[in-house]
């Protein structure tokens, strides 16, 4: 036997896996350039590709990013890496299949060929089973690599595959006739596989754009800089650009406020900032990772004052052109000037505070809550106001389970509108009014629990005629109706202009993005993204407020802040201003005054009822309360005796003497 055939287990090197970025700065070799590809311009790309190759811990990895940013190069990177380390069936949907065909025979073919070593050409024609064609290529040892179309019900329920690569989902259609949402029916390929799933595309608007949806379920990591005045990750939005100076434009961070140029965004040290800490996770317990790239920190593609120019020749065309150009230069998704939307990423960023129910902000006067009605249960906010109703924090956000006409849920709402929070400054309060709807939802359980507890009171939301002279009070009027259900009794209903207490959250949101502070929650507590995301779902068409989304209107937050907004202007109207509330007194002073000047007024109410109660009980009086009653009766019934000298009768004189 020769030499050369015997082989030691030295000579067996087992090849280390390595992450995706570091095999394509290896192996992805670029013939135009005659040199390897490099993430320098693409820093922005490093992390999300990289998410790609640890399937242990991700399901899937979301890319919304503006065009002509690499993304499809990050595919074609992941999947030279597959090939590499883990050659297994793989199915990549474009929107059309000339689309397939263009990527599979332009970009896939040369780079299997020439970067992988996987000739096609000659395994069809050694091996008739391999396959050739433009949509369906072999990637031998069994596996194949699967192009189709969006369009094509046959294609996303053909193949089994363990890795599905899906590019511009905003293109694809919103169903297909008779086989449902293309998107599902391709991941449903993978369910005899522990794989990943790739979602890329440019946003479109917010009401129909797929990526933003699947970016908005993940972790949210926006590509961000980090401030080194306050050391905190800040992303530079187009608006908040100043343009005073055309040569040096501006920025500010919304941490700290400080100004910053184009040159010093450029130097700052550049990462993901995530924003959602409960992504989606499948049955493995694999996250979903989404990322979102601003176009003002792609500097290899833009500068500040190129998208400058851009957006003037969009303004010039029409609003067509600046919607592309908001999308495909700054990968963000395009509101029309008509609608007016609120974003609940920066609302929940702006809205951030810290406390608790021991230390609630010190300009609070008094708790109301609002409660949405469901069929399932009872959605309630906590909510503190100040005076003028300008100023909001949120307390408390649950939602209840069980059946209204039951009464456990009842009891479970008396148990949170008996919860006590103390200000700063030490003094207690409890929720005052709580209204909750009655619109459709177990109105008669409603009203039936409101005759048992006092301080809860039925409510009916109203939405304005439209009129534009006539303006919309929030709440418009009360009245009393017999009610005989069980409980017999007179049911006060307010009710409420839901079109004016939504025009106030609104404004009210939007002073708290320009920096004023008008709404204030925990993050900590109850107000997380889903929150915010239910409490900005409508918005602004006009003068309506419509939902973006027929039949999914996750509304039930929005709903119960403007129910106790109407609690809190109905409470202070009737009884906070006319001096109804007996409570309302000691909401000024610190706890120590508050306490004392109580105890002196329960004692001197008290003192009079425990004296006679103690005399009631001896049944009979002291010698010196004896005394002194004595001497009062003596008092008033013997006359004072007058000055006048004493005159004495005269004698008389009998016959006999």
């Amino acid at each position: 036997m020769n030499d050369d055939r015997l082989y030691t287990i030295d000579t067996i090197r087992i090849p280390k896996r390595t992450t995706v970025c570091e095999w394509a700065q290896a192996h992805h070799y670029l013939k135009r350039t005659a040199s390897f590809f490099r993430y320098d311009k693409y820093p922005f790309m490093v992390e999300p590709t990289n998410a790609m190759g640890n399937i242990s811990t991700t399901w899937g990895v979301v890319i919304q990013c503006p065009s002509q940013t690499s993304k499809t190069t990050a595919c074609m990177n992941f999947l030279g890496w597959m090939c590499e380390y883990d050659r297994q069936n793989t199915m990549v949907i474009l929107d059309t299949a000339n689309q397939a065909v263009n990527l599979s025979k332009n970009r896939l073919k040369p780079f299997l060929r020439d970067i992988c070593h996987i000739h096609n050409d000659e395994q069809a024609i050694t091996n008739p089973d391999k396959s050739n064609s433009s949509v369906n290529i072999s990637l031998g040892t069994g596996a194949n690599l699967i192009l189709g179309s969006a369009k094509s019900a046959s294609t996303l329920c053909s193949y089994p595959s363990k890795y599905v690569i899906l590019d511009e989902i905003d293109r694809y259609p919103t169903a297909l006739e008779g086989e449902g949402d293309p998107i599902s029916l391709a991941m449903q390929r993978q369910m005899t596989y522990r794989g990943l799933t790739l979602f890329t595309s440019t946003p479109t608007t917010v009401e129909d754009s797929r990526i933003h949806k699947q970016w908005l379920l993940g972790t949210m990591e926006v590509w961000s800089v980090r401030c080194p005045s306050c050391n905190k990750l800040f992303s530079p939005t187009w608006k908040d650009i100043d343009w005073t100076d055309e040569n040096v434009p501006t920025t500010h961070c919304p941490n700290c406020g400080e100004l910053w140029t184009e040159a010093d965004i450029i130097c700052m040290e550049h990462a993901y900032a995530q924003l959602n800490d409960n992504p989606q996770t499948d049955k493995y317990k694999r996250i979903l990772r989404s990322f979102s790239i601003n176009g003002l920190l792609c500097h290899a593609q833009y500068t500040w004052h190129s998208l400058r120019e851009y957006e003037r020749a969009a303004l010039q065309i029409g609003e067509a052109a600046v919607a592309s150009f908001r999308n495909t230069r700054l990968g963000e998704c395009y509101t029309s000037p008509t609608e007016i939307r609120i974003d609940h990423v920066e609302l929940f960023r702006a809205c951030g505070m810290r406390y608790d129910d021991s230390c609630i902000p010190e300009d609070i006067d008094f708790i109301t809550v609002g409660i949405d009605t469901h069929e399932t249960g009872l959605y309630m906010l906590i909510m503190g106001w100040t005076l003028d109703l300008q100023y909001a924090y949120g307390l408390s956000y649950h939602f209840l389970a069980g059946d209204p006409d039951e009464a456990g849920v009842w009891q479970q709402l008396v148990e949170q509108m008996n919860r006590k929070f103390t200000r700063a400054d030490g003094v207690t309060l409890m929720p005052a009014f709580a209204f909750a709807d009655v619109g459709g939802h177990r109105g008669n359980a409603v009203m039936t629990n409101s005759l048992l507890n006092p301080r809860l009171k039925p409510c009916k939301g109203f939405a304005s005629s439209g009129n534009s002279t006539q303006i919309d009070p929030l709440v418009r009027r009360s009245f009393s109706m017999n009610f005989t259900n069980g409980i017999k009794g007179k049911c006060e209903i307010v009710e409420v202009g839901v079109t004016a207490g939504k025009d106030a959250l609104l404004q009210m949101e939007k002073l708290t993005l320009a920096g004023e502070k008008h709404l204030g929650f925990n993050h900590k507590k109850c107000f997380d993204l889903a929150f915010f995301k239910s409490l900005t779902s409508e918005i602004r068409i006009g003068s309506r407020w419509v939902a973006p989304q027929k039949g999914a209107q996750y509304n039930e937050s929005m709903d119960c802040a403007v129910y106790s907004m109407a609690c809190a202007r109905y409470y202070y109207d009737r009884f906070y201003a006319t001096g109804k509330d007996r409570e309302a007194v000691y909401r000024s002073q610190p706890k120590e005054q508050t306490e004392m000047k109580k105890k002196i007024e329960q004692d001197e109410a008290v003192e009079p009822k425990t004296i006679a109660k103690e005399k009631a009980k001896r049944g009979r009086k002291t010698k010196q309360e004896a005394e002194e009653i004595k001497t009062e009766k003596a008092a008033e019934k013997v006359p004072e005796k007058s000055a006048e000298p004493k005159v004495e009768p005269p004698v008389k004189k009998f016959k006999h003497l």
